[in-house]
């Protein structure tokens, strides 16, 4: 072989690699949306997690839901971002521009004469008075980088969106701590973003339950503003049985996003948005009602 077929076989093959990269890039960006539509055809609608639910859907001639462009957290607020200043006073103020004092931090503000939390880095103070007081405690095993979001669900349980502090990228898992001994654990890997749309809890205070609706994955079919949706909404009970907590059902984006919840007699009507766009009307499409029936003994 000579020295100039050499030289063509080993600039070629370098070209050749490039070009079938970025006719793949090319060919997601261009067909995201029909790729998105295969891969959410494949899932199966739920999943149960426990013995004893029954689930069926109950949709019946539904109406269409309004997006929600700052979804909330449903019936308890979650962690907000106020600004910690440098003489250790928060402000419920944003920062805007590079030199402004202060960091965007979250807190979160809780009930029952309990002091609010504030969450920097690693570590968990106290706010008395809108002035930084003593540290409650630290993460371990892994330690945290940035909390994200904080969703209080008792007194000392909380769910914590939060980068670790080893990861040298962006690498948002989500756990659930408490706060008494600053254990926790880890729900999922994969949370969906949480400034598009945080966990949701819902409480009932006569049967002295919460559910919360955590979501996983993500699904786009487009760029920028809103154009993903969650993969999967996983839904959590806590009760007497279930003081910790425990995953009930996950629902695949097919059977609509989970937004709320209402108690029935025997079980929970969960309401799923199955709509892929913001838009207008048109391109929302009517919810899904799913019948989830408690049977079992343990509830």
């Amino acid at each position: 072989m000579s020295v100039v077929k050499i030289m063509l076989w080993v600039v070629g093959i370098p070209v050749v690699l490039v070009f079938i990269y970025l006719f793949y890039v090319f060919f997601n960006m261009a067909f995201i949306s029909q790729i998105t539509n295969l891969k959410k055809s494949f899932d199966s609608e739920f999943e149960s997690n426990v013995v004893g639910i029954d689930i069926v859907e109950v949709s019946d001639n539904e109406n269409l839901l309004e997006f929600e462009f700052e979804p909330n957290t449903g019936d308890i607020n979650g962690s907000r971002v106020m600004t910690l200043m440098p003489e250790g006073m928060v402000e419920d103020s944003r920062r805007f521009f590079d030199d402004d004092p202060g960091r965007e931090l979250e807190v979160v503000a809780r009930g029952n004469n309990l002091k609010s939390l504030l969450f920097k880095d690693n570590d968990v103070y106290e706010v008395r008075d809108k002035q930084l007081a003593n540290k409650v405690g630290s993460f371990t095993n892994p330690e945290l980088g940035f909390v994200r979001h904080v969703l209080p669900i008792s007194e000392t349980i909380m769910l914590v969106q939060a980068d670790r502090a080893d990861s040298k990228y962006v690498d948002t898992w989500l756990w659930q701590v408490d706060l008494s001994t600053f254990d926790k654990f880890t729900l999922t890997k994969d949370p969906y973003f949480s400034d598009d749309r945080p966990p949701k809890i819902f409480v009932n205070e006569r049967a002295g339950e919460k559910i919360v609706v955590y979501y996983v994955g993500d699904y786009s079919f487009g760029f920028g503003g809103h154009s993903s949706r969650p993969k999967k909404s996983i839904i959590r009970i806590y009760n007497k049985q279930f003081p910790k907590g425990k995953d009930l059902a996950s629902f695949a984006f097919k059977a609509g996003t989970i937004v709320h919840v209402e108690w029935g007699e025997t079980g929970v009507i969960l309401t799923g948005d199955p709509s892929k766009l913001t838009g207008s009307k048109k391109d929302r499409v009517p919810v899904r009602k799913w019948k989830t029936t408690f049977t079992g003994n343990e509830f």
